[in-house]
């Protein structure tokens, strides 16, 4: 193989030696495995294993973030500064999979490339979440519950049903100035506001008279 090369093994199949560029190869099986450079740079042609369920992938100079299998879990464990994922490709997700007990291949989460998250089922949150302005139904963009400034409001069909705000006085308003009825219910009982002039209907839901009672 010439002086820049260390026969490993009887045959050839395993060797190594250094090219022209000062680059070291190490073959096995008389095909290549592992270049290094002069700039310490380390290129594997194949798959890099780690065998043993205590066996750590080591990243930075304290080990500062490992990639290790336990035997039953699998983790990635960052122990300095923020843990960044990046997918830079245009118009291409981040997609984490799972898979059920019935070997079925399932899509929890998916960060979209516009910055939007698609959840395929429940989120289950132990605590709060912190919403910047609106809930919005998917496929229906009037239909939404809007967070503001000690203010909420409730919109479907662009037309708002529940206003709640917190100011000098505290005020709770059902229905809109649109032609809106309200019917507010409790067991067999209800009040409704007839949209169209205002009338009350007690457990009557055809107020003839600026009120009318139905019953005793």
């Amino acid at each position: 193989f010439g002086t820049n090369s260390l026969l490993l093994k009887a045959g050839g199949a395993t060797h190594l030696d250094c090219s022209s560029d000062q680059t070291t190869h190490l073959y096995g099986g008389n095909a290549l495995a592992l270049s290094i450079n002069t700039s310490q740079n380390a290129t594997f042609t194949g798959s890099v294993h780690l065998d043993s369920d205590s066996a750590q992938l080591q990243l930075g100079d304290d080990n500062d973030m490992q990639i290790f299998h336990n035997g039953t879990n699998g983790f990635i464990k960052n122990n300095i500064g923020d843990l960044e994922i990046h997918n830079l490709e245009e118009n291409d997700d981040i997609i984490f999979y799972t898979k059920d007990i019935s070997s079925a291949i399932h899509t929890p989460l998916t960060l979209h490339s516009g910055g939007a998250a698609t959840f395929e089922n429940d989120i289950s949150v132990g605590n709060i979440i912190y919403i910047a302005e609106k809930i919005s139904h998917t496929g229906d963009s009037d239909t939404y519950l809007d967070f503001q400034t000690d203010r909420i409001t409730l919109k479907a069909g662009n037309i708002e049903f529940v206003d709640c705000s917190e100011g000098g006085q505290d005020v709770l308003t059902l229905g809109a100035a649109s032609d809106m009825d309200v019917n507010m219910r409790g067991g067999d009982g209800y009040i409704f506001i007839q949209g169209s002039d205002g009338y009350i209907g007690i457990n009557d839901i055809t107020p003839s008279y600026p009120l009318d009672v139905n019953g005793n």
